[in-house]
């Protein structure tokens, strides 16, 4: 379980997901970027990203050639 805390409206909220996009449940405010925290410690917890692969188009812009 994982906890973030949003800065508009001061709420705490809470997930067991650590992919995805993060809306404050109170006011919607987007989480996505903010730091993840234990939410019995409250101690930050730092969650290794992975690497984005490139989809369909990108990979075609890359590829392509002038």
């Amino acid at each position: 379980m994982y906890r973030k805390n949003c800065e508009k409206c001061h709420k705490p909220s809470f997930s067991s997901s650590e992919f995805g996009t993060w809306l404050c449940p109170e006011c919607g405010n987007d989480l996505t970027a903010h730091p993840f925290f234990d939410p019995v410690t409250f101690e930050q917890i730092f969650i290794k990203k992975l690497p984005v692969s490139l989809t369909r188009e990108s990979k075609s812009e890359v590829n392509k050639t002038n």
